[in-house]
C-alpha cells in the first residue's frame, strides 16, 4: 500500500497521464488486478471514480447555473409581459376616452 509522499507522487503521475491513459492501463492490467488490494488498482480504480464524481458535480453546478439563468430570464419575460399588458389598458382607455370625446363634439358641433 502506498503512503505518504509515495502516494502522492503516484496522484500526480496519475494526474500527468490523463483519465484515458489511466482507464486504458487499469483495462490492460497496467496497475494490477483491481480485486487485489495489494496492488495499485484499487488505487487507481478510486482516483477514476472521483474524477467521475468531480465530474458530474461540475456538471450538476452547471445544470443548476443554467436553471437560474433560465429562471432569471423567465421572471423579467414575465415582468415585461405585466408591463407592456399595463400599458395596453392604459391605450385603451384613451382611446375610449377619444371615441367619447370625438361623438360629444360630433354631437354639439
Amino acid at each position: 500500500m502506498l503512503m505518504g509522499e509515495e502516494l502522492k507522487k503516484f496522484i500526480e503521475q496519475l494526474e500527468a497521464d490523463g483519465e484515458e491513459e489511466v482507464r486504458q492501463g487499469l483495462a490492460m492490467g497496467k496497475y494490477g488486478n483491481v480485486i487485489d488490494p495489494t496492488t495499485r488498482a484499487p488505487l487507481v480504480q478510486d482516483w477514476l471514480n472521483q474524477k467521475e464524481s468531480q465530474r458530474q458535480e461540475t456538471k450538476r453546478e452547471e445544470e443548476l447555473k443554467i436553471g437560474k439563468e433560465a429562471n432569471d430570464i423567465a421572471k423579467e419575460a414575465n415582468r415585461i409581459a405585466t408591463s407592456a399588458k399595463d400599458a395596453s389598458w392604459w391605450a385603451i382607455r384613451i382611446a375610449i376616452i377619444s371615441i367619447i370625446i370625438s361623438i360629444l363634439v360630433a354631437i354639439f358641433k
